[in-house]
């Protein structure tokens, strides 16, 4: 069952477990009354409960999960304590009783599965004045990268220079089977930030994100490593890129041609696609290169309806308007 083999996958990630377990080991006290929100297979709030929570409320949306929560609260004799209720944060009623708010609603792109919104609401309806929400902070961080991709197709004599033109607008899940064949060859930078115990509103345009390096070997650039990191407590940082539950994201780019130079990302995060374009200035010397999924879309369904080829111009294309535009 699909549910229960993503779930142990979670529970297996020793990295994430250790990290949460010490934040709230720090914040909880005995008599303490906790809110888990998008519980999952609800191990925060079991923990929360075992390490002297009064109570605990556990929301999850998926009823199954419901269930679980309240099976394994019984099997470790926290039943009275933990109470799973299946709905959203948004909907539920619940007094503003909390001491500690915890939310592991952190997506691949850190604000994709709506982290400061569930956190704003809930620190408005639910948190005690003086509470602490858990992670404190979101932050999306972004690195250089060179990922060995293997010639297609494998072990057939055939070219593919028009699969691989396409290839390269389309981002790659850094986690297994990439692993080892991704290498970060350039500093990380920090792309958005949200602070979770003021924060209302996802950190500034997500549209319109940049970061710049000065390189000096260009070449060793293929791609862009995205990943979240979050400040769960004070004294508890989760770098996502350790773990075994999130995954980082490639965003492939044409090999970059020169040795020494300024390279400039621009990076885009709309309602419905990823947009990212590079900046390369070497010299007196300045390409500029535009990639998204949403290009390929638009060249396939051009070549069904012409019945033709058409060419794929990716170093004249803007970034895409932003949302609301």
């Amino acid at each position: 069952m699909e549910l229960i083999r993503s779930h142990r996958k979670l529970l297996d990630d020793a990295v994430r477990n250790r990290a949460f377990y010490a934040a709230l080991k720090k914040v909880v006290k005995r008599g303490s009354v906790v809110l888990d929100i998008g519980s999952g297979s609800g191990i925060w709030a079991l923990a929360a409960a075992q390490l002297g929570a009064k109570r605990v409320v556990a929301l999850e949306m998926d009823p199954l999960l419901v269930g679980v929560i309240r099976e394994l609260a019984k099997e470790n004799g926290l039943a009275d304590r933990v109470e799973a209720i299946s709905a959203s944060s948004f909907n539920v009623q619940l007094a503003r009783e909390f001491d500690v708010v915890v939310s592991e609603t952190v997506g691949n792109l850190a604000f994709d599965e709506q982290i400061v919104p569930t956190m704003a609401d809930a620190r408005k309806r639910f948190l005690k004045p003086g509470g602490i929400v858990i992670p404190q902070s979101v932050s999306l961080v972004v690195a250089p990268s060179y990922v060995a991709r293997r010639r297609i197709p494998a072990r057939v004599p055939l070219t593919y220079r028009g699969f691989d033109e396409m290839d390269v607008h389309v981002p790659i899940a850094a986690g297994p089977p990439l692993g080892a064949a991704l290498n970060v060859v350039g500093p990380a930078r920090q792309l958005a930030f949200a602070n979770l115990s003021s924060d209302s509103e996802p950190p500034l345009d997500l549209s319109s994100l940049e970061c710049e390096w000065a390189l000096s070997r260009l070449s060793r650039v293929n791609s862009f490593l995205v990943w979240p990191e979050a400040v769960l407590v004070k004294g508890v940082r989760l770098n996502a890129r350790r773990t075994s539950s999130w995954s980082g994201t490639a965003y492939p780019v044409e090999p970059i041609v020169g040795k020494r130079g300024t390279l400039k990302l621009q990076f885009s995060i709309t309602s419905t696609c990823n947009y990212w374009t590079t900046i390369v200035t070497d010299g007196s010397d300045k390409r500029i290169c535009s990639y998204s999924p949403a290009y390929v879309a638009a060249k396939l369904v051009a070549e069904m309806r012409t019945g033709g080829s058409v060419s794929f111009p990716i170093s004249t294309r803007p970034l895409p308007p932003r949302d609301g535009d």
